[in-house]
């Protein structure tokens, strides 16, 4: 059931932003440099105590910034916190707790919120992206991982500098101790063979900055010639 939920959540929100589509073409599109926003959501975890998406969610919370090299390229820093419930194997629901720093690379499939005047601009567009994370969990035996952080998500310009969208990140820890089980069936045998996963999904408003101007040359303001 929540499996379901949660599907059916970020198909909402898709269709939702998809649908404003066809208006783009009549509103101004902007660019920036910047852009920063909040997220809210939940988290679960994969494991050997675990094998069910999104079983015993906990909550999950979270920043963003990031650098648009252009409509389609960004790169930028996530910092998520937030809990994952662990069923042990005697049936006893824990939660682990968790900080998470990760520095990602976005590829958006369309030409996000670009410059005024520019051609094929989009004010709506899916993204995925992948990086390189630390997480910090079980504060009270002060763990320390190096994860893989990579997901997918959908964004819409709602306004001149308002954007909301849903993401759905993925966490390959290279340890094997987030559910406090370490390998169990003694498979570790590589960086990836047997390790945890960490997963948080949410929907998030960011805001940009640091506008790029148009019309412009060079990115510096030209008096049009008449």
């Amino acid at each position: 059931m929540k499996n379901k939920v949660i599907f059916r959540t970020f198909l909402v929100v898709f269709l939702l932003i998809t649908v404003s589509v066809s208006a783009q073409k009549n509103r101004e599109q902007y660019r920036y440099y910047m852009e920063a926003g909040l997220q809210g959501g939940c988290a679960f975890y994969l494991g050997d105590v675990n094998t069910v998406l999104f079983n015993q969610l906990g909550p999950s919370f979270g920043g963003f910034a990031k650098y648009k090299v252009d409509g389609h390229h960004e790169v930028g820093f996530d910092l998520t916190g937030g809990m994952a419930g662990i069923q042990t194997v005697n049936n006893v629901k824990q939660m682990t707790d968790f900080i998470d720093f990760s520095l990602l690379y976005t590829f958006n499939f369309w030409n996000y919120g670009a410059k005024k005047y520019q051609e094929n601009a989009s004010i709506v567009t899916p993204f995925i992206f992948v990086g390189l994370g630390t997480t910090f969990y079980n504060f009270e035996a002060r763990l320390l991982g190096v994860n893989v952080p990579f997901g997918l998500g959908v964004k819409y310009k709602f306004a001149r500098r308002w954007n909301v969208g849903a993401s759905w990140t993925m966490h390959k820890l290279v340890t094997d101790n987030f559910d406090n089980v370490n390998d169990p069936y003694r498979l570790n045998r590589g960086v990836f063979n047997n390790k945890d996963l960490f997963s948080t999904f949410g929907i998030f408003l960011s805001v940009d900055f640091l506008e790029i101007c148009a019309p412009c040359r060079n990115n510096n303001r030209y008096k049009q010639q008449r």
